[in-house]
């Protein structure tokens, strides 16, 4: 399963990657991140930022980021 956008808005978005067992903790990966960053550029000319990430048990990771201008 590829990490994908779970819910999105012009300001925000929170994606969702599978669990890794092998890997202590929620790690946000480079392919996250430029997920997040193009659905910024996209809709709102902004820079995405890391603002919280969790563990969904026996779901998988979430990632919140928000669009914020530079």
């Amino acid at each position: 399963m590829e990490p994908k956008i779970v819910l999105s808005t012009p300001g925000s978005v929170t994606i969702k990657s599978p669990r890794n067992m092998l890997t202590p903790g929620v790690k946000t990966t480079q392919e996250i991140y430029d997920i997040a960053q193009k659905h910024c550029e996209t809709k709102s000319q902004a820079n995405a930022v890391a603002t919280k990430s969790w563990l969904q048990p026996f779901d998988g990771n979430y990632h919140e980021f928000e669009c914020k201008k530079p």
